[in-house]
């Protein structure tokens, strides 16, 4: 689920090329059901925003992953990532990576310097 997890995030940040970044000054939500099987194991969410007050422009992206209450009894798993970069250079400033595995909470938090 991480992986899983990790790569819509990464997907959603690496997908803003010029034409994808003009659409990204309304604020979009992307919704995901994840299946394993045919069976529904987990659900995601990715909120794509710009701060227009920023100079220079920048882009959020907050994204949460959950399972579902039949996964959680054999692997729970409650996560929530914040990314935001440049727009005009797609360069990264901030990352923050919050998950729950099985009651064990994880942080991880990356800033990163010019």
């Amino acid at each position: 689920m991480i992986l899983l997890f990790g790569s819509f995030l990464l997907l959603s940040v690496y997908s803003t090329d010029a034409t994808a970044a003009e659409t990204v000054d309304k604020p979009q939500t992307l919704a995901y059901r994840v299946a394993w099987n045919g069976l529904a194991a987990a659900y995601a969410t990715i909120s794509i925003r710009s701060d227009e007050l920023a100079l220079p422009r920048a882009y959020m992206i907050d994204a949460a992953a959950r399972t579902n209450s039949f996964v959680d009894l054999f692997y729970r798993f409650r996560g929530k990532a914040h990314v935001s970069f440049l727009a005009d250079q797609q360069v990264p400033l901030h990352f923050r990576y919050e998950r729950d595995i099985r009651g064990v909470p994880y942080d991880t938090t990356i800033t990163f310097s010019p």
